[in-house]
Parts: structure tokens; sequence; C-alpha cells
């Protein structure tokens, strides 16, 4: 059975995407979301936001000039 918490520990962990949460996990938390929409709608927009923001972050590159200085004080 599932419980909020563990609802909200496989939003945190997966995303506000149930299609992106384990199998075993996902008919229990769609059942969940079914008879508690309210708190379960809460979460998985919670975790849809973050997913976002996570999304929206710059990939940068560093400069080959960084990549070299990080190798030299390695070494």
């Amino acid at each position: 059975m599932m419980t909020q918490e563990r609802f909200e520990a496989l939003a945190d962990a997966f995303g506000g995407d149930m299609a992106r949460w384990p199998d075993a996990e996902r008919e229990a938390a769609k059942v969940y979301a079914e008879a508690h929409p309210e708190p379960a709608d809460a979460i998985l927009k919670a975790a849809a936001a973050l997913d976002a923001v996570l999304r929206s972050g710059a990939e940068d590159t560093p400069s080959a000039a960084l990549f070299d200085r990080i190798i030299a004080d390695g070494e």
C-alpha cells in the first residue's frame, strides 16, 4: 500500500512525471493519486517545478584554459 511518505520519496527521487517512476511502484502510486488527489497533485507539481529548474540549468563547458589549469594543479 502506498503511503504519502512513500509517494513523496518517489517524487523526490524520480520527479513529477510518474512515467519515470519504477514500474514496481507506479501502479500503487496511481491508486494513491486517485484516492488522494489533492496531496498527490501538490507533490507532483512541486516535483515538476524542480524538474523544470533542473532542466533549465546551463550546461557550460569549461574553457580549455580552465581545463589546463585544473589538470596542472592536479599534477
